[in-house]
């Protein structure tokens, strides 16, 4: 999918209430959204000084031969102010929120809700990693297709499940986790239309979590960090 075309349109530069120096923790990704958003919205909620670094597509290509900077030659990688470097965007926002402040409640202490949270984290992740791809544009579309229609089901039919059970409007009821933020990102994805070969009336079938999405990005949070 045009994953990077959808994702540059989700996502303006700049990081509102989030000051930079030279010696802060930096977070390095593409001016784009993709699987630095959550990382983001955690590291601002969390209250961190980070320095929101955004490599434009143009530079990476040489940008990623640096193997400290970019340990596996992708992004996103945070790099602490101890020097250390980290990647997974999903161990980055952990991190983040178990640094405190408003980003605590997005991953939660309880071991049975981390778990839960992890859960939907990871079905997210894999939906979209598991999502068909064909040099050849018309046996894509074909991919896609069939993708969209044997497997990507079971992934929403599970996830409006999950929310019809925790009474909404987010996936753990009345709080927002790191769990919203991928479904989220799921769904506005197809919704947005960026998603090859798979209309983005799609998602209409689900109208609970078209709702969600909504509420997701309704969030003050969301709205203050998620830039």
């Amino acid at each position: 999918c045009s994953l990077f075309r959808f994702l540059n349109n989700s996502l303006s530069t700049g990081c509102p209430g989030i000051e930079t120096t030279n010696m802060a923790p930096t977070l390095t990704y593409f001016p784009l959204a993709g699987r630095a958003w959550a990382c983001r919205i955690a590291l601002g909620a969390a209250g961190t000084n980070f320095v929101d670094k955004r490599l434009p597509g143009s530079e990476w290509g040489a940008a990623k031969a640096d193997t400290e900077a970019f340990p596996m030659g992708y992004m996103p990688t945070l790099r602490l102010d101890n020097g250390k470097v980290f990647s997974q965007s999903r161990a980055i926002a952990r991190y983040a929120c178990k640094l405190g402040g408003e980003a605590g409640p997005l991953y939660p202490s309880d071991p049975e809700a981390a778990m839960a949270v992890d859960e939907v984290t990871d079905m997210a992740d894999e939906l979209l990693t598991k999502c068909p791809q064909d040099k050849d544009e018309e046996k894509k579309k074909e991919l896609r297709l069939a993708y969209s229609k044997d497997v990507m089901p079971k992934y929403f039919n599970l996830f409006a499940k999950m929310l019809a059970t925790s009474g909404g409007p987010f996936l753990g009821g009345e709080q927002l986790t790191l769990a919203d933020l991928s479904v989220s990102g799921c769904t506005d994805m197809i919704a947005s239309g960026f998603f090859d070969h798979v209309p983005k009336e799609w998602v209409d079938t689900w109208p609970t979590l078209v709702a969600h999405d909504k509420a997701v990005r309704a969030h003050p949070l969301v709205v203050k960090y998620g830039q």
